[in-house]
């Protein structure tokens, strides 16, 4: 098995037990994950993005903490799965988190993109989040609703 975090949090790793392994361990993983999205480093990314995917594949509500880690790191290979997770998602709090990490890792005309689209989503969490990304001299009408 190899360590996935930071020096800081290398006191787990990476894969879950086999069947029949310690019980509670994929909670334990999921409260790893969290910090290393709040406090991991650059190192973290690989283990945030594989978080994100297989989120993305399964329990949706659970992309929230790696998007925003990989935000915040600003993965760039994170891209493609941060669209993917945002086009895919039907759990509407995740697209807030979404949006945080796609404007971290994405290139700047691409990020913009999804925060125009934000402004309409039928989240007002969403809607906030997009309208507090843009820059000032970008505000329309709209924006003042």
């Amino acid at each position: 098995m190899r360590a996935c975090f930071s020096p800081q949090l290398r006191s787990a790793e990476c894969s879950p037990p086999a069947a029949g392994g310690t019980p509670g361990i994929a909670q334990a993983l999921r409260h790893l994950g969290s910090a290393a999205a709040r406090f991991g480093e650059s190192e973290d990314g690989p283990y945030l993005l594989d978080a994100l995917t297989t989120a993305a594949e399964g329990a949706r509500c659970s992309t929230e903490s790696p998007a925003k880690g990989l935000g915040r790191l600003r993965v760039a290979g994170a891209t493609d799965a941060l669209v993917h997770a945002w086009e895919s998602t039907i759990h509407s709090y995740a697209r807030e988190a979404l949006l945080e990490g796609l404007r971290g890792c994405t290139p700047e005309p691409v990020a913009e993109g999804f925060t125009e689209e934000a402004l309409d989503d039928c989240e007002p969490r969403v809607q906030e989040a997009a309208r507090a990304l843009r820059p000032p001299r970008n505000l329309t009408a709209r924006d003042s609703v």
